[in-house]
């Protein structure tokens, strides 16, 4: 074989290879910092809430936002406004920084898993963690006596942070701080966030939810819950009988529905809102998609709202057992809240 059909073939081995990489680069799911974050979480958690504060500053023209302050009071006002502020820590930026030197505002993002034994809040912090691990201690934290910033467990308890600073954040009670990864983690129990560690380590299999945070590529925002819990958590159950009666009628005049595996409603930029239903098979989700996006353009008599007055729908899409309806939420609207608390309509089951 002469040298120049050699090259030939080499470089059309090398123009198929690249070929095949772009193909891979576009069929394979890429994970998300979103879709990975979850993953940090217990596999019993049923909520989950998710805050991109980076994001957010950067949606909202505040990149430079200070800790505390003027600044920082405007940005988490227009956070508010915006129907963004599912953080559990929002309300207590200010204090949290004069007594531990840290401020969600400031911080890289911020996520809450709620479960029945326990929860546990991550948040990626740009900062010095010793210094944070430092104003623990000082409030009373019992500081571990080996790796004290690789995950080990400091505990406080319930009055660790209370009694010195007035902060009601159940979910700081006991932490554990990975310096490496600039996280710090929270927890209500001592015991659970000692299970937890493991897994956000990754040491231990987490929480699997990839049929929803692989919907969605950059939530600002998000609420999701896991499993059939979204049936128990926005069940019509909580309303009163004409208001079931009412949503009983608009679900078969939409052509009904299957109960629900996993819901997501997340936020990304410019308003950009995505709604996602997980179900048990496919062919309940091809149904679906019909039901859930008619449903999207009626009233909620639970939310005692219509829904084309919160966003308006533009696309559906089925991926195997998941249904996602994207859209943009009004600019008034409160589409976070109204699509993930009290009875709703849409993740009816």
């Amino acid at each position: 074989m002469s040298n120049r059909h050699l090259a030939l073939i080499t470089a059309l081995v090398v123009a198929v290879g690249a070929v095949a990489a772009g193909i891979g680069y576009v069929v394979w799911p890429r994970s998300s910092e979103y879709a990975d974050a979850v993953g940090l979480l217990p596999d019993d958690i049923l909520r989950v809430t998710w805050t991109d504060w980076d994001g957010l500053r950067s949606e909202l023209g505040a990149e430079d936002v200070p800790p505390v302050g003027p600044g920082a009071d405007k940005f988490l006002a227009a956070v508010a406004d915006r129907d963004l502020g599912v953080s559990s820590l929002s309300s207590s930026s200010e204090e949290l920084y004069d007594a531990l030197g840290f401020s969600p505002a400031t911080s890289e993002w911020e996520m809450l898993g709620q479960g029945r034994e326990g929860m546990l809040i991550v948040l990626e912090l740009d900062q010095d963690l010793s210094a944070v691990a430092d104003k623990f201690e000082a409030l009373g934290f019992s500081r571990p006596s080996s790796g004290a910033m690789d995950g080990a467990v400091w505990t406080g308890g319930a009055d660790a942070l209370a009694v010195d600073t007035g902060l009601a954040t159940p979910e700081l009670q006991n932490v554990a701080f990975l310096e490496d990864e600039g996280l710090l983690v929270g927890s209500d129990s001592s015991s659970y966030i000692e299970s937890a560690m493991p897994v956000v380590k990754g040491d231990d299999d987490g929480l699997d939810a990839e049929a929803l945070t692989g919907q969605v590529e950059a939530p600002l925002d998000a609420v999701a819950f896991i499993g059939d819990y979204a049936c128990e958590a926005l069940s019509m159950t909580q309303a009163d009988a004409s208001t079931q009666s009412l949503a009983d009628h608009l679900v078969d005049q939409a052509g009904g529905v299957s109960p629900l595996q996993g819901y997501l409603v997340a936020m990304e930029a410019d308003r950009r809102l995505s709604i996602v239903f997980d179900f048990e098979n496919e062919r309940q989700a091809e149904d679906d998609s019909r039901s859930r996006r008619a449903l999207a353009g009626a009233e909620d008599p639970g939310q005692m709202l219509a829904y084309p007055d919160e966003f308006t729908i533009s696309h559906t899409e089925q991926d195997g057992s998941s249904v996602v309806l994207t859209g943009k939420a009004e600019p008034d609207a409160s589409s976070i809240t109204n699509l993930t608390s009290g009875p709703v309509l849409l993740a009816g089951c």
